[in-house]
C-alpha cells in the first residue's frame, strides 16, 4: 500500500466526529444568533462541515484537522469580534481608508507580538525593548499599508456606478497572474474566468460574502502592485517608457512563478478582515468561519504528513494565515478528496452539509431563545 492510499483509508462514521460537527455548526449559528443573520450562518456552517466531512472520511487520522478547525475558529471569532468593537462600514473610499488602516494596524501590531525576534540570554534591556518595539511597529506598517490599500479599493468598488466592474476585473486579473504560476497553458485564462465568476456571484450575495472575497482580491492586490511598481520604475529607468510598462505587467508573474503564492497568505488575511468587518455585523461569522477553514487545511496538512496534530495551536494558526507559510502543498490537498477516495468524501461532505445546516439551525434558535428569555425576566 502507497502513502497515498493509506492516507485514504476510510474512518467510517464516528459519532464522537459528528458531534464535534455539530459543536461547530451551533457555534457558527449562535455568532449569527448574536448579529441576527441566519442565513449567513447556515451557508458558512455548510460551506465549512461540509469540507471537514469530505476529509474527515478519507483521512487516517483526523487529530490534526479537529484541532485546527476549532482554534481557527476561536481565532476567527476573536478577530471578529474585534473588528465589530472598532466598528463601522465600509460605504465609500474615505470610511474604507480609515477602517481598512485602523484594523490593519491593529492586526499587524498583534503579528508583530506573535512573531517578534527571540531575545538571547544576556542580552540588555534597551535591545530587547528596541526589537520588541520594532517588531510590533513594523508589523503595524505593514498591516495598516495593506489594509489601507484594501479600504480604499473595497470603497471605490462601493461608492463608484460601475464599481462592481471594477471588483470583477481586478478579480480577472489576480486569477490571470496566479492561473500563470502553475506554468500551464490556458492556466491564466482559466483563472481569469474563475476569478471574475467567484467575485460576480459574490457581489450578487452582497453583504459579509462580497467583503470577503473583495477584501481577499485587495490584499493580492496590494502587494502585487508593489512588486509591479518596483518593475515599472526599473524598466522605466533602464530603457525607457515601453520597458517600464512590460516590466509593470510581467514583475508579479515572475514574483508568482518563482514560488511567492504562499506568502501572499497574510495580505490576503489582512484584506478579508477588513472587508468582511467593512461589510457589517455578519462578517463575525464569516471570517470565523473562513479561519476555520484555514486552520482545518492546516491540521490537515500535519495528518497527511503523519504529523497528527503535533503543530496545530493558536500560535500556529495565527502565523500561519497572517505570515505566510514555506510550503503550501494546495495541489495535493485537492487531490485527496477527488482521488480514488471521492465517494467517500462525497459522502462526508453531504453529512457535513446536513450536520451544519442542523447544527447552525440549533445554535441560533437557542440563543434567541436564550435572549427572549433573558429579556423576561429582566422585565417583569
Amino acid at each position: 500500500m502507497t502513502v497515498s492510499e493509506s492516507t485514504r483509508l476510510s474512518r467510517g462514521l464516528q459519532w464522537a466526529d459528528v458531534a464535534f460537527m455539530l459543536w461547530a455548526a451551533m457555534f457558527l449559528g449562535a455568532l449569527g444568533a448574536m448579529v441576527q443573520s441566519l442565513w449567513v450562518s447556515l451557508i458558512s456552517a455548510a460551506l465549512l462541515l461540509g469540507i471537514f466531512g469530505a476529509y474527515d472520511r478519507i483521512l487516517r487520522n483526523n487529530t490534526g484537522l479537529k484541532r485546527g478547525l476549532f482554534a481557527g475558529c476561536v481565532l476567527g471569532a476573536f478577530v471578529g469580534t474585534v473588528g465589530l468593537l472598532l466598528g463601522g462600514e465600509i460605504a465609500g473610499v474615505r470610511s474604507g481608508a480609515v477602517l481598512g488602516t485602523t484594523l490593519g494596524v491593529c492586526l499587524g501590531g498583534v503579528i508583530g507580538i506573535v512573531s517578534r525576534a527571540e531575545f538571547e540570554k544576556g542580552e540588555r534591556f534597551f535591545s530587547k525593548a528596541f526589537l520588541f518595539v520594532g517588531s510590533i511597529a513594523l508589523g503595524a506598517f505593514l498591516g495598516g499599508a495593506v489594509g489601507l490599500f484594501a479600504g480604499i479599493f473595497i470603497g471605490l468598488v462601493v461608492q463608484l456606478p460601475l464599481g462592481w466592474l471594477i471588483g470583477v476585473l481586478a478579480a480577472a486579473l489576480v486569477g490571470s497572474y496566479l492561473g500563470r504560476s502553475f506554468k500551464r497553458r490556458r492556466s491564466g485564462l482559466i483563472g481569469a474566468v474563475i476569478g471574475g465568476l467567484i467575485t460576480g456571484i459574490s457581489l450578487l450575495l452582497g453583504g459579509a460574502f462580497a467583503g470577503l472575497v473583495l477584501g481577499a482580491i485587495a490584499g493580492c492586490l496590494a502587494p502585487m502592485s508593489f512588486v509591479a511598481l518596483i518593475g515599472a520604475v526599473g524598466g522605466l529607468s533602464a530603457r525607457g517608457l515601453k520597458a517600464g510598462i512590460v516590466e509593470a505587467f510581467e514583475a508579479p508573474s515572475e514574483i508568482l512563478e518563482q514560488g511567492a503564492v504562499p506568502f501572499l497568505l497574510p495580505a490576503v488575511m489582512t484584506g478579508a478582515i477588513v472587508g468582511t468587518s467593512g461589510s457589517g455585523p455578519e462578517g463575525l461569522v464569516v471570517i470565523t468561519a473562513a479561519l476555520g477553514l484555514m486552520g482545518m487545511l492546516f491540521g490537515a496538512f500535519g495528518d497527511m504528513n503523519g504529523r497528527s496534530g503535533q503543530q496545530v495551536t493558536f500560535r500556529t494558526v495565527a502565523e500561519m494565515a497572517m505570515m505566510g507559510v514555506d510550503e503550501w502543498p494546495v495541489r495535493r490537498v485537492v487531490q485527496e478528496v477527488i482521488g480514488p477516495s471521492r465517494k467517500q468524501a462525497v459522502w462526508g461532505g453531504v453529512l457535513g452539509v446536513c450536520v451544519g445546516l442542523v447544527g447552525s439551525g440549533l445554535g441560533f434558535g437557542l440563543i434567541l431563545l436564550l435572549l427572549n428569555l433573558s429579556h423576561t425576566l429582566s422585565t417583569e
